[in-house]
């Protein structure tokens, strides 16, 4: 029984013993980035989502890029949301200019459209200003020559603007996210 006792204390001192293994993983603790795979160290990784073990860690570039080529604002496995902490719009010679929201040609036709929507809406707006709504409604009647017509054009012009006031808002929301500095807001539970 000494022996034993003696040979745990040598092993203890000799810096063998299962507390020195344990306190030797928490100095040197490696993850892995569940997106590339590669092992590092568990300070280079953070933890955005409410996954744990060995799901929870990514390295920032990762997810960034990952979230880029998605356009998933949630987690796949846990389903949690992705947090980031707005840190202010990059340096004026950094911007990018806006694009459409997608790569699909449906929201590239939708992009351009938008920007001849907002001069459409720009000239009708300066006609108002100028000459009045009631000039405006006169010289309509006298170009489409019925109140339908006219009816039925209001009609458009009024969804139309609906339409491509949503587009627009989605156009400068990717703007900001594509020009703004941010951090992740990494999950405290899973950082050890």
């Amino acid at each position: 029984m000494e022996n034993n006792l003696n040979s745990a204390n040598s092993a203890f001192s000799n810096g063998k013993g299962p507390l020195s293994t344990t306190s030797k993983a928490l100095v040197n603790q490696m993850g892995i980035c569940r997106i590339c795979l590669e092992e590092t160290d568990i300070k280079n990784l953070l933890s955005p989502c409410n996954c744990k073990g060995t799901a929870a860690y990514v390295h920032q570039i990762c997810l960034e890029i990952w979230l880029k080529t998605s356009r998933v604002k949630t987690c796949e496995t846990c389903k949690g949301e992705y947090e980031k902490v707005n840190k202010g719009l990059k340096p004026l010679m950094q911007l990018s200019l806006p694009r459409p929201t997608s790569d699909r040609w449906e929201d590239g036709a939708d992009f351009y459209c938008t920007v001849l929507w907002i001069f459409l809406v720009g000239n009708v707006s300066s006609f108002w200003i100028r000459k009045g709504v009631f000039a405006f409604n006169t010289s309509l009647l006298s170009a489409l020559n019925s109140r339908r017509l006219v009816m039925l054009w209001w009609f458009s012009f009024s969804v139309n603007c609906f339409y491509y006031f949503d587009i627009a808002c989605q156009i400068y929301r990717r703007w900001i996210d594509d020009n703004s500095n941010f951090e992740w807001k990494a999950n405290k539970h899973n950082i050890s």
